[in-house]
């Protein structure tokens, strides 16, 4: 517990400036985040997590969608791909088409590559999804978390990437779900279709989760 913040909260470091490897994010969120998204998914999948290699088996991952797919939530959900976990990212056609195409492109301070990763443009592909990253812009949250709740199983966790002070309240009034607060910090953005250049650090705090 946390009485400063209120809240039990864990957070991931990155290695200096320049963010984490792949292999940290696989160790971070086997370590701290699935014990907190736990509640929300232990009737889906097994998450006592194994490793080979770098990556982890896709069991021990909740099946992930990113909703909002521009250089934050490509940025994480890149990441989580590329660590093992099964992610599909919603986005706009343009950078859809290049997911698809390519894999997302990632340009960061430590490597470059293409991650193979499955896209779409329609909201529906939230569907089966035990863990949504929500990164669309604030005055977008409500009508995409309306959006959301005829996909969107009932225990499913929202993860709330957007740094607003009162987004989670918002998502909260359009869902049913169990919604986490976390704090970003990432330098990054879309430098064209399907493209996230990554210019430091890649930290998350990651509030309580209140079930």
């Amino acid at each position: 517990s946390d009485p400063e913040h209120g809240g039990e909260q864990v957070q991931q470091q990155g290695e200096g400036h320049g963010g984490p490897s792949e292999n940290a994010i696989g160790t971070f969120w086997q370590e701290n985040v699935l014990p907190v998204v736990r509640p929300a998914i232990s009737r889906q999948t097994s998450v006592c997590a194994t490793e080979t290699g770098t990556e982890m088996q896709s069991q021990a991952w909740p099946r992930t969608a990113v909703v909002g797919s521009g250089g934050g939530g490509c940025y994480f959900g890149g990441m989580l791909a590329r660590a093992g976990a099964p992610v599909t990212l919603i986005g706009r056609p343009k950078h859809v088409e290049a997911f698809k195409r390519g894999g997302l492109r990632m340009d960061t301070t430590r490597f470059q590559a293409s991650v193979p990763i499955s896209a779409s443009t329609d909201i529906a592909a939230v569907k089966g999804a035990q863990l949504v990253l929500f990164s669309v812009k604030s005055i977008d949250s409500e009508p995409v978390a309306r959006s959301l709740a005829p996909y969107l199983a009932r225990d499913a966790l929202i993860l709330d990437l957007q740094n607003g002070v009162d987004n989670v309240p918002r998502i909260c009034r359009q869902l049913p779900n169990a919604v986490v607060a976390a704090v970003v910090y990432v330098a990054c953005e879309m430098v064209g279709a399907g493209c996230v250049k990554h210019h430091g650090r890649g930290d998350l705090v990651i509030g309580a989760l209140d079930v």
